[in-house]
């Protein structure tokens, strides 16, 4: 569902005729938030995983949230580690 999400944002949504008549900086400003809002989302569903005893699924889960979105995942990982409001709940 992760993957279906990613590429149809990636193909389909951004060239909608009112997402190309947004200025670049626009579209790389609603690019950002989906990646976020996903990363979030797959974040979520990993450490929900982990804590049902479904490590191997949270592993996967993890690793594709890496590979779809690395950027977003760098920020969320980053801003876990300096103590930031926990929004996993983990």
């Amino acid at each position: 569902m992760h993957r279906c999400a990613h590429r149809l944002q990636r193909d389909k949504w951004l060239r909608l005729p009112r997402a190309m008549e947004a200025p670049e900086e626009r579209r790389d400003q609603a690019s950002r938030a989906f990646a976020n809002r996903a990363t979030q989302q797959m974040i979520w569903e990993a450490s929900s995983r982990f804590r049902a005893h479904r490590a191997i699924d949270s592993i996967r889960l993890a690793l594709e949230v890496v590979r779809l979105y690395p950027r977003a995942a760098v920020r969320h990982a980053f801003r876990a580690s300096i103590g930031s409001p926990d929004v996993y709940g983990i």
